[in-house]
């Protein structure tokens, strides 16, 4: 197994183990396994073009750890905080059935789902590391592993993919061509509005975005949810923002964070209220003409788990209303 997205084997895992409180497996999980870090693969590959002592020969490669499924199901629901899974084996399912359960669960489609079932069940341990002798590395052990995949939003910023609403750039996230199900889960919604003002105008609208200057649409909500929010022991509201025309990386507004300020193109946020997953808002402004640009606001999610998918889609329509509305009160104001 790879570790690292876009990996089918480890979406897979990835995916089951954030669904799944509850795991009804075949008895696979207990198989033996020696996982390797996707930049540890690279490292070898790269290695291989330089090294002649590796020309016609065959080798065996992995991480620095022997561990089972199940033991790979648990790690990564501790490094994505959540709760330990609990792990039912039975002896009745098949790689078929597995596979139509893994369709039905996750993003990944039951024709690739059936190789991967069939395939867990035999052990994939190293049996020749001469390789590490030959390129030596530092090897990541799976936590590691599972920690930087988690590194989200901290790895990079995020790519301009209007198609994807956006994606946050590699190693760990996968790109706009990648499989749609690599990288874990990502929801998100956006919308856009063509207005007769040029880009710098536009902005001016965007970076006077919260504080004392409010949000264009539906104040009080954002302030119940502040309010909620510094009750269940989140930041809450704070203080507004440091200034009420100016805004920079690292900025406080409200609570999100300024993640980046390209003027006057783009202003990222990530939110740091209490939610089951990571939040984070975009806003752009692109010319269409001379005297006219489109303004476009993206909302990404990375749920944590089975609650966050759930929070996500129990909150859609309320969200859609306060998004459009937002955008909408945005474009009047120029």
């Amino acid at each position: 197994m790879i570790l690292g997205a876009g990996s089918a084997s480890f979406e897979l895992l990835r995916y089951l183990a954030d669904r799944l409180p509850i795991m009804i497996t075949p008895r696979w999980v207990s198989t033996p396994s020696q996982p390797i870090a996707i930049e540890n693969v690279l490292v070898y590959l790269l290695g291989s073009l330089d090294n002649d002592e590796v020309k016609g020969k065959t080798f065996d490669i992995g991480g620095p750890k022997v561990v089972s499924y199940a033991e790979l199901f648990q790690t990564y629901a501790q490094e994505a905080g959540l709760k330990k899974r609990t792990i039912i084996k039975v002896p009745v399912l098949t790689p078929i059935l597995s596979s139509y359960w893994i369709h039905l669960v996750t993003p990944v489609p039951a024709a690739l789902a059936r190789p991967l079932a069939a395939g867990l069940r035999n052990p994939v341990v190293a049996k020749d590391e001469g390789i590490t002798r030959l390129i030596p590395q530092d090897l990541m052990s799976p936590r590691e592993c599972m920690a930087r995949a988690l590194q989200r939003i901290e790895q990079a910023p995020v790519e301009s993919c209007w198609m994807d609403a956006g994606n946050p750039l590699p190693p760990e996230w996968r790109y706009c061509a990648d499989a749609s199900y690599a990288g874990g889960t990502e929801l998100a919604m956006a919308y856009r509005a063509v207005v007769k003002a040029s880009s710098n105008e536009a902005w001016q609208a965007i970076r006077r975005v919260g504080g004392d200057n409010g949000w264009y649409f539906a104040d009080r909500l954002w302030n119940l949810r502040g309010f909620m929010d510094r009750l269940s022991g989140g930041v809450g509201m704070r203080s507004g923002r440091r200034h009420p025309e100016e805004i920079a990386s690292g900025d406080v507004v409200d609570f999100w964070r300024v993640l980046e300020a390209d003027e006057p193109h783009r202003l990222l946020l990530l939110a740091e209220m209490n939610n089951p997953g990571e939040v984070v808002m975009e806003l752009r402004s692109e010319a269409t003409s001379e005297e006219s640009c489109e303004l476009q606001l993206i909302i990404r999610f990375m749920p944590r788990g089975l609650g966050g998918i759930i929070y996500w889609y129990g909150l859609v329509p309320l969200r859609a209303w306060t998004f459009k509305g937002m955008l909408r009160g945005m474009a009047m104001s120029l």
